[in-house]
């Protein structure tokens, strides 16, 4: 993939979006679509429950997903609430019997499991 050139006097609001800069069949320099969004813009839809239902279905990517909450100022408490288990990168899992973290497929941390043995 190539780098872009982004001359900052004619563009200073680009500076620091650079991976989100992408240039069209035109050469015209553009902000990287989001697919929801278009989807929106395109569709005229504005159901958010209908936008969930086509994420679940694979039309829209979790980066896809998690970029529009953010374009929409979704707050930061209810984004992690939403996403912060199905982002692979911050994905944990809880012990059944307490709070500790515990690899997928565990059910239960070392020490509740000590717990039931006795």
């Amino acid at each position: 993939m190539s780098s872009i050139e982004i001359d900052y006097d004619d563009y200073p609001h680009a500076r620091g979006h650079e991976k989100d800069v992408v240039e069209d069949d035109d050469g015209v320099l553009r902000y990287r679509e989001n697919k929801v969004v278009s989807w929106l813009r395109e569709s005229r839809n504005q159901c958010m429950n209908e936008i969930a239902v086509m994420h679940q279905r694979g039309m829209f990517t979790l980066e896809d997903m998690m970029e529009f909450y953010r374009l929409i100022g979704y707050s930061l408490s209810g984004f992690e609430e939403i996403w912060h288990e199905k982002d692979p990168a911050t994905r944990s899992y809880e012990c059944h019997g307490c709070d500790n973290v515990v690899e997928r497929g565990i059910a239960l941390c070392e020490e509740c499991q000590a717990k039931e043995a006795n």
